[in-house]
């Protein structure tokens, strides 16, 4: 069964969506409270989010409608609003249905978490079911509901399920263009809903002569402007110089096209540099919007958009957006509720290598990131990065933030193998497979030199014994070591003699060993 979203605001309804779907929950949504009447009793929702104030009507009466009706009565409610707490609860006095109340603005995680919540509670005793009468009236027939008057490509964002409701339908009520305001849903938040509609054209983020233009290409937030009146200050905050001739110089290329003028300011002053330092001018002004009071914000469509913004285009994702601020972050409280101690283990999340290229990581983060592969302890990455305990904490914290990374306690090869790279019948497998056995693990598994890489990917092996006598060693270890997916992995290396110690630790092994090999010289690597 789905959840149900109720609200007549396009920001909203597709923000809720974006942030159930990606939760794991389907989502079914409605712009009026006659739309909204109807999926309920059409499509038996799991739960309804209901705006306090609809168009066509007040929530407290969809909220009765539903209560009254037997189809819809045991459905909880969650009701939605920025208006003063205590006047919306007095307003659903007496309607047992209301599970709970949450204030607009609400983070992505706290409608997830509510929602989670609620569906885990018990339906008796929450919510009262009324009898149904023994004898209902006769309804009357029903009547196809009448098609929204929405412009073509936004009745692609808003399928609409044919049902049937009791006449008289409702006048529709034409939903708005996206607009709002950033009280409501945070930028980072609505730089998400841009990627999730995955349209073409310009989003306006505030008024007047602070009004930032943010262009998209089927929802990717590729270029941020400012406006005239800010071009010259923002580009001194960028660390660019502008000359008065500049400035005249950008105003005449710019006079009787839609160009911005800060795009041909910033093209005359830095030339081939000018889409990097128009991306650090756009992330700055997005952090400051972000940081400032609430802005309101109202979507234009414009395809394709002009050649000089492709030309200019670097993408700013969410991620990124996020990343810059938690680069402000100065506050060790904040630091030590992700990182526990120095002996904190981390992991790299399972998606780094598709994320990655949407980020600018800068040279302290990727040197920790690096670092990160389940088995060293922040101790370790310290020692190893030569970098304050501090600039790893702090590099730490923003990476599990953003999610490249994970804490997580130190992990044992329990059920991940042990593989051995080398001839099926040499001698140190059934040794190897005794040392195994002791520790109550599985006997290792043969793989091919080729195939090491891909079997570390698909297994989460940890741990790799190479016959360096008869393998092509060094050649391994730097296909283990250039692949995300392996790189983390343990090789220990077993040579014949001890001529070979320094050149396969260069190549990336984590241990040499001389055969043959004592149960004790395996025992500290699998762990």
């Amino acid at each position: 069964m789905p959840i149900l979203v109720i609200d007549d605001s396009l920001t909203i309804r597709k923000l809720l969506e974006m942030s159930l779907v990606r939760a794991g929950y389907r989502v079914v949504l409605a712009a009026s409270a006659a739309e909204g009447l109807a999926l309920a009793r059409s499509v038996g929702p799991k739960l309804i989010l209901l705006d306090y104030v609809l168009p066509d009507r007040r929530g407290a009466e969809v909220c009765a409608d539903l209560s009254a009706d037997p189809v819809t009565a045991g459905i909880p409610v969650v009701v939605m609003s920025a208006k003063g707490d205590e006047d919306v609860r007095r307003a659903f006095k007496g309607l047992s249905q209301v599970a709970e109340f949450i204030a607009k603005p609400f983070t992505p995680a706290a409608i997830t978490d509510l929602t989670a919540r609620i569906l885990r509670r018990p339906a008796t005793g929450t919510i009262v079911r009324p009898v149904a009468p023994a004898a209902p009236a006769q309804a009357p027939p029903p009547v196809a509901v009448v098609p929204e008057a929405v412009p073509q490509e936004m009745a692609a964002l808003e399928p609409r399920i044919p049902v049937a409701v009791p006449a008289p339908v409702v006048a529709p009520v034409e939903p708005s263009l996206l607009s709002g305001s950033t009280a409501l849903v945070p930028i980072p938040a609505l730089v998400r809903l841009l990627a999730s509609l995955g349209r073409t054209g310009e989003l306006l983020l505030g008024t007047g002569a602070s009004t930032l233009t943010l262009f998209c290409e089927r929802g990717e937030l590729v270029l941020v402007t400012v406006p005239a009146a800010l071009a010259s200050e923002a580009a001194a905050a960028a660390g660019v110089g502008i000359q008065a001739e500049d400035l005249a110089r950008a105003q005449q290329q710019v006079a009787g096209s839609d160009l911005p003028l800060v795009v041909a300011l910033i093209d005359g002053a830095c030339g081939t540099a000018a889409p990097a330092v128009l991306h650090r001018m756009g992330l700055a002004a997005l952090l400051a919007a972000s940081s400032g009071d609430p802005r309101p914000f109202q979507w234009r469509d414009h395809a394709p958009l002009p050649a000089e913004i492709h030309r200019h285009a670097h993408t700013i994702t969410a991620d990124q957006l996020a990343l810059e601020r938690l680069r402000q972050v100065d506050d060790w409280s904040q630091i030590e509720l992700e990182i526990a101690s120095l002996d904190q283990v981390c992991s790299r999340a399972l998606n780094l290598r598709e994320r990655l290229p949407a980020l600018d990581l800068n040279e302290v983060e990727r040197r920790v990131l690096a670092l990160v592969d389940g088995r060293r302890s922040v101790r370790a990455i310290v020692d190893t990065c030569r970098l304050s305990t501090f600039e790893v904490f702090h590099a730490l914290f923003r990476l599990i933030q953003i999610r490249l990374v994970e804490p997580r306690p130190q992990p044992t090869v329990g059920t991940r193998p042990v593989l051995w790279c080398g001839s099926a019948d040499d001698r140190m497998v059934p040794d190897l497979a005794r040392i195994l056995a002791e520790r109550g693990l599985p006997p290792p598994v043969v793989v091919p030199p080729d195939d090491i890489p891909a079997t570390i990917a698909r297994t989460g092996a940890r741990v790799v014994v190479v016959d360096a006598a008869h393998i092509d060693a060094p050649r391994l270890a730097g296909q283990v070591r250039s692949r995300l997916e392996s790189s983390d992995a343990t090789l220990v290396a077993l040579v014949e003699a001890p001529d070979g110690e320094g050149l396969l630790a260069t190549a990336g092994f984590d241990a040499v060993l001389l055969t043959p090999v004592h149960a004790t010289d395996l025992h500290g690597l699998l762990v």
